[in-house]
Formats: C-alpha cells, structure tokens, sequence
C-alpha cells in the first residue's frame, strides 16, 4: 500500500501543458496508482497521487501500442497500461449521471454526460470539462447529447482553480482584482479566483483552507483584457484528499473542494455565507461529482431549503456525500452528517459560539458508465479564446 506524505513522490507535472506527462516517472507514478486501486478491486486504496493535476483529466488504458483500448475504464483488471488522456483524442467511455430512483430506464441513465479533456490552443493548454445534455423519450435518449456548457479550469505551481464557465446564457470569467493588476493582458488575470486546492495536495485525511477574494465579469474573457476589476468577493475554500464512495459503486480517492460563496474577516470560515458548491475530483476521471448546498437560512430558492433539500432526497439521483471532517476549518466545526430524510450536516463555530445547519440541494454523480466512445466535442467556438492566452 502506498501513501503518499509530505514530500512528493516524484517531480509534478509541469504546469505549462502536456509537457513532462509523458515521461517514464509520471507514468510510473500513475501505474503505482492504479496498481493499487485494481487490486483493491475499487476498493479503499490509500495510494493517491501527489498533484491536483492529476485529478482533473480523465485516465485512459493504453495497449501495446499506446492507444485508448475501448471498453476498458480505469480500474478494469485488463488496464495494465494507465494514462492521461491526450488533448484532441475521443474519450473512450462515459461518465453519466443518474436518473432518480425507481427509473423505468436501464442501468439507470441520467440525461447529463461529462468529459474532462485537456485543450490545446496555439501553445496553451487548458483543462475543459464539457457538459452534454440529451432530451429524453420514455427510455430514449433522443439524439447525440449536445454540449450546453464547459468549465475551464487550469493550475499553476501552487493553485488549481476554475477560470471560467460556458453557461447557455452566456461567458462568466472568475476575475481576480489581485492577478489583474499585474496580468491584465491575459488570461493570468483569472487565476486563484475560484480556488480547488493547491497543487501539491494535503496527506489523506488532513484537511486545508484558504480564502482569495474574486470577481464574476461577463462576457468574452478576451473583452474584459485592459480593465481590472474593483472590489470582489472573499470566499472560503476548504478541501480534504480522503477515499469516497461513488453512487456507480467505485471507491476512490478523491480531492473534496468545498467552495463557499464568502468568507469572515478573519479568514477561517464562511461567515454570511449561504452557498457551497462542493466538487469531487478523481485520478480516474477528472470532475467526477457536483454538489450544491446551502444554509438552512437562504432564501434564494423556491421553497424553504429543508423542503427543497427533503425532495432532493427522495429522488436519490446520488447517493450519501461525503461527510466533511469535523476539524474543516478554524470556524467551521463540522458535526455528523445526516443522512435520514435529507442530507445535511451542522457547521459550528467555536469561537463565537453560533452554528447553522447546511443541505444538500442538488447533485450529479458522474460515476454512471457507459463503456462506448464518447463523440468528440465540437470544436470551441472563438469567444473563448481569451482563456488560452498568457
């Protein structure tokens, strides 16, 4: 069994692209890996890699050749070979969704899909997640699920975060007033907005946090290039690398990141804060689950938030989350986690004495597999540019 501690195993990844990812070490690392995680047969495995990197792309199996064999997902006995897959190639199975319970349809099919892909563009790489919808007849997918939206992520030597999101309405770029004012020009203006974890990730089980202060700017990331933002957003980040149990059935090490929409004064907690949206990261791969909670106070939705988290329940489009340690941060004591009815856990601050529960309001687990090609995305379209610039 190996775990990784302190001091990284090997050097990372550089953070300039693909570079370095095809060296014999890096591919030693992720055998190691995955040596491990097949012969625990998905099961606990301690062994985990060093870098966030390497979770946010999915894992092909090469065969003798080097090339995706088809049918065959990471954990598989018959993947011998692991490795990142390369920008431009056809992901060779999918990551679904799940329908709610009691779904007529087989296996349980979801109308939601996932790739996690490295995009090069000129001499740039970034790291999309494309997100596909399909319509759905009885228990037929009409049609090849069409892509409705990506989120653009990347990492340098010390963070990875989301530099922006392709919604149907419209570009969101995460701006950050600090990178701006010295990489206004360029795509660097988007970094440690919305913070995952840093790169070189935490000994399992030991939690971390940090709080960097960002911007929503909308439109074409290229038209906001000259102009900084002012003021912006302080808001928490808390992650912990543990093993989690997927609804497909897989358990993985995973990268947990917990983004809340604020942050205290001091910086240890969320203070007024409402939202989180918690993301599950995997060597497997990539973006592998989605969460959205919120404080049992908010009042931004449809219905009282323990109404909307109780039908949320009932549907079981996931299973159980993650139950978050209680020691997440200074000001964040985290109690058990619910799972009768609703899921929800309690977040205590110690300091002041005042605690408030949290729901889980929505979720898609992408652990539903689908063992043929995924058809590649089509290609981006130029608004985006301005995310592969600097």
């Amino acid at each position: 069994m190996l775990v990784l501690h302190d001091r990284p195993l090997f050097d990372p990844p550089r953070a300039d692209g693909t570079e370095g990812k095809g060296s014999f070490m890096y591919i030693l690392r992720l055998t190691i890996i995955f040596g491990c995680l097949v012969a625990a047969g998905f099961g606990d495995c301690a062994a985990a890699p060093a870098y966030l990197s390497d979770f946010m792309t999915m894992t092909v199996c090469g065969d003798l050749a080097g090339n995706a064999m088809p049918g065959v997902v990471p954990g598989d006995p018959a993947c011998k070979a692991p490795r990142k897959i390369k920008s431009g190639e056809v992901p060779p199975y999918q990551l679904n969704d799940f329908a709610a319970i009691g779904s007529p349809c087989p296996d349980r099919l979801g109308v939601a899909s996932r790739e996690n892909l490295p995009v090069v563009i000129g001499a740039v790489t970034r790291i999309v997640s494309f997100d596909r919808h399909a319509t759905r007849s009885g228990c037929i997918l009409r049609g090849i699920p069409s892509v409705v939206g990506s989120s653009i992520q990347w990492y340098d030597k010390n963070y990875g975060y989301i530099i922006g999101d392709a919604t149907p309405t419209g570009l969101i770029s995460f701006d950050s007033s600090v990178a701006c004012r010295t990489n206004s020009m360029d795509s660097n203006r988007f970094s440690r907005s919305w913070v995952i974890a840093p790169q070189t990730l935490p000994p399992t089980g030991r939690p971390g946090f940090t709080v960097f202060t960002g911007s929503l700017s909308a439109g074409s990331p290229a038209s906001l290039f000259g102009h900084c933002p002012t003021g912006g957003q302080r808001a928490l980040t808390a992650w912990v690398l543990d093993s989690m149990t997927y609804t497909g059935g897989p358990t993985l090490p995973t990268l947990v990141s917990n983004h809340y929409s604020s942050a205290d004064t001091a910086g240890v907690s969320a203070g007024e804060g409402q939202q989180m949206e918690r993301t599950y990261w995997t060597v497997a791969f990539g973006l592998t689950r989605w969460e959205k909670w919120a404080r049992a106070d908010w009042a931004g939705g449809r219905a009282a938030v323990s109404v909307m988290a109780r039908t949320f329940f009932a549907k079981h489009t996931c299973d159980a989350p993650f139950a978050v340690p209680a020691g997440l941060a200074p000001g964040m004591q985290m109690g058990p986690m619910v799972l009768t009815g609703v899921y929800s856990q309690i977040a205590r601050d110690p300091r002041i004495g005042v605690q408030h529960v949290w729901y889980l309001l929505d979720c898609h687990d992408f652990t539903n597999l689908v063992r043929t090609p995924q058809p590649a995305p089509a290609s981006l379209p130029a608004s985006y540019a301005g995310w592969w610039t600097g």
